[in-house]
């Protein structure tokens, strides 16, 4: 089957249909994710620079030209209503996404969203594990440093053709948990906030004033 590729033009819109007006780097990341055809990237932006709408610009596109059918999206427990609202502004159809939130997952859904707690439980991998997945993504994915969650997350998501893994904070300092998120991704990609207003060659962050206060 032949997909039409989403065009630049394409790629804009989608950010400005949900009212955002894209950043540079934003549009970038966009754009490689399609032209990757199958991507796994973990990408690992400063806080406040736009993973999750980056990766939901990028679902809402692939999607619409028909190259994702199946997509898993991986979330905490506390941020799921974020995405649920971020996924409205973005107008994904309500009928094409589904919450799972017992062990029985209908089919003929093309985004599933589950919690982290729910998917590290062995009825709920088991039944996962029966879909072969277009995409996984795994927000806050530091969190698979977690030994009993890594392990029980890994086969899952290494066998999903696309793997798009979001944190702000790839590296902690420990090194056996950092080599593990890369071995699950071919790239990484880093913006940090020092780094966008060299990118967009302009002023774009606000001016922070500041004090320090010694406290006895």
């Amino acid at each position: 089957m032949v997909f039409q590729s989403p065009t630049p033009l394409d790629i804009i819109n989608v950010f400005r249909f949900a009212n955002k007006e894209p950043y540079l780097h934003q549009l970038d990341l966009v754009s490689d994710l399609i032209l990757m055809d199958k991507p796994k990237l973990l990408l690992a932006d400063d806080v406040g620079l736009g993973k999750t709408i980056q990766t939901l610009a990028y679902l809402k596109l692939a999607l619409d030209s028909g190259f994702l059918m199946r997509v898993l999206l991986i979330v905490p427990g506390s941020i799921l209503d974020q995405w649920l609202d971020e996924m409205m502004i973005f107008g994904f159809p309500e009928d094409i996404f589904y919450i799972i939130e017992s062990p029985r997952v209908p089919r003929g859904y093309h985004v599933y969203l589950i919690t982290m707690d729910r998917a590290k439980r062995d009825e709920y991998l088991a039944e996962l594990g029966k879909i072969k997945w277009d995409l996984i993504v795994v927000d806050e994915a530091h969190r698979l440093r977690v030994g009993r969650l890594r392990a029980r997350l890994a086969s899952l998501i290494e066998d999903a053709e696309r793997r798009l893994l979001l944190t702000a904070t790839p590296h902690t300092g420990d090194e056996e948990s950092y080599e593990f998120l890369r071995s699950l991704v071919e790239r990484m990609v880093r913006r940090e906030k020092m780094d966008l207003e060299r990118y967009e060659g302009k002023k774009v962050l606000p001016k922070l004033a500041y004090w320090i206060v010694r406290v006895s």
